[in-house]
C-alpha cells in the first residue's frame, strides 16, 4: 500500500467518501453456560501455550520465550480494546481488492480491514479468558443465573 497520490487529494478534496473509525474499550459478552464458558477457556490456554510448545522443540531459547510472551501481553489487550470499524461500503473497486486510483479514503478503510483482521484471534482469546474470569467472580459472589 503507498502513500497518498495527488490525483487522489485532488479528486476527494471537494467530495471526501466516508471512512471508518478505531473504537476502544472491551467487550461486554453476555454470560454464557458454564459448560461453553470452561471448554472456551480450555481452548484459549491451548491457543496461547501453543508457541512455547512449538517453540521448545525448534528453538529452545530463553530469549524466544520471553519475546513470545511479551507479544502475547501486548496483542490480547490490543485484541480486546482496540475495535477498528472499517465501511464497507468504500472499500476500493472490486470490494478491497483494487484500490480506487481515485480516492484515498479507500485506502484508510482497506487498512483499518486489515487491522480488524489481525487483531480478531487476540480479540476472541482475550474475550474468552474475560468470560472465565467474569464467570467466576460470579459465581464466588453468587450472582450467576
Amino acid at each position: 500500500m503507498g502513500g497518498i497520490s495527488f490525483l487522489e487529494l485532488i479528486m476527494e478534496w471537494n467530495n471526501p467518501k466516508p471512512i471508518g473509525t478505531i473504537e476502544l474499550g472491551g467487550a461486554r459478552p453476555k454470560p454464557q453456560k458454564p459448560v461453553l464458558v470452561i471448554i472456551l477457556f480450555v481452548l484459549a490456554s491451548l491457543i496461547m501455550i501453543a508457541p512455547f510448545i512449538i517453540l521448545a522443540f525448534i528453538l529452545p531459547e530463553p530469549f524466544c520465550f520471553i519475546v513470545i510472551l511479551v507479544f502475547e501481553l501486548i496483542y490480547l489487550p490490543l485484541g480486546y480494546f482496540v475495535r477498528p470499524k472499517p465501511r464497507m461500503d468504500n472499500l476500493g473497486l472490486f470490494g478491497p481488492f483494487i484500490g480506487n486510483p481515485f480516492r484515498y479514503s479507500d485506502d484508510l478503510n482497506r487498512m483499518l480491514l486489515s487491522w480488524m483482521i489481525m487483531l480478531f484471534p487476540g480479540r476472541l482469546v482475550a474475550i474468552w479468558f474475560v468470560d472465565f474470569f467474569r464467570m467466576l467472580y460470579l459465581l464466588a459472589t453468587k450472582r450467576y443465573y
